[in-house]
């Protein structure tokens, strides 16, 4: 009776041995298997990550890039407003030249003793002096052609015609 009870329990301990090792293998290779599947999980992430970091690095160069060109652009806007403030004083520079020299012009004109100046004063040529100063000061100015009354072929050399002062198409002469 002891034997058959120690050839059970011996059976019963080999076929719980054989379970168990069974058992062990069955949960060996879901755990292979989970290690596989992480494995490849974080082959996929650290791949990711590199070209997320790659990604970045574009991204770095070109932000570094963006800020050169516009430092470059501030600098381009800075020298423009710069030569526009120098332009617009040469401007105000001509034009105050230009009223100076206007004035001076009308006073040596209005007090003049001679009968000549006096005669040429009441006549239209003046106003084509003035047109002629004006001319001469555009002209003169740094950005000569701005306006586009300046010309290579134009100058003090033209006729000058006054249809009230010497008739149609007749120059008039200094």
């Amino acid at each position: 009776m002891f034997q058959t009870i120690k050839d059970n329990f011996a059976m019963a301990v080999i076929a719980l041995l054989t379970i168990a090792v069974i058992v062990s293998g069955a949960m060996w290779a879901v755990t292979a298997g989970q290690l596989s599947a992480a494995n490849t999980s974080l082959t996929n992430e650290i791949a990711a990550k590199a070209v997320i970091q790659t990604d970045l690095d574009n991204a770095t160069v070109q932000l570094k890039a963006a800020e050169v060109e516009k430092e470059r652009l501030r600098l381009d806007a800075a020298l423009t407003a710069k030569t526009l403030t120098v332009r617009e004083q040469g401007r105000d520079a001509v034009d105050s030249e230009l009223v100076s020299t206007q004035t001076k012009a009308k006073a040596v004109i209005e007090d003049s003793t001679d009968d000549i100046v006096k005669a040429w004063a009441v006549a239209s040529v003046p106003v084509e002096l003035n047109r002629l100063l004006e001319y001469s000061a555009n002209c003169a100015h740094g950005d000569s052609n701005a306006n586009g009354l300046c010309t290579a072929s134009a100058g003090t050399h033209e006729r000058m015609r006054d249809p009230q002062v010497h008739g149609p198409n007749k120059p008039a002469t200094f």
